[in-house]
């Protein structure tokens, strides 16, 4: 799963992580393998853990833009990024697939396209 967007994956009934793909990982600070087994709350801050609960801890398939998350990254900087799922049957399991983008990236990538 290899992508130029940072992607999560995670089970939907525990948001235990199941994959991570390099440009998340990236993104996070950390390796694909330190957060895989970790549960996705700890992605963003402590703050925001019960609205990720209740935004996209629903064990139907769905997907939808939740808009901008403050998340965590392993080192404890914070960022803010624009958040996006997917929910479905991957592997046997029912889980979300999320694209997370850096907002000031975003903006930055945005303001270059617009140069050119």
């Amino acid at each position: 799963m290899d992508s130029l967007v940072p992607v999560l994956v995670f089970e939907s009934d525990n948001r235990r992580i199941v994959e991570v793909n390099s440009a998340a990982a990236a993104l996070f600070k950390a390796t694909s393998e330190t957060l895989q087994g970790q549960y996705v709350d700890v992605c963003v801050v402590a703050e925001e853990r019960a609205r990720l609960r209740a935004s996209i801890g629903i064990l139907e398939p769905r997907w939808g833009d939740v808009g901008p998350w403050l998340c965590v990254a392993s080192d404890g900087s914070r960022f803010t990024a624009q958040i996006r799922f997917h929910q479905t049957v991957h592997r046997g399991l029912l889980v979300h697939f999320v694209l997370a983008t850096n907002i000031v990236q975003l903006q930055s990538a945005r303001a270059a396209n617009a140069g050119q």
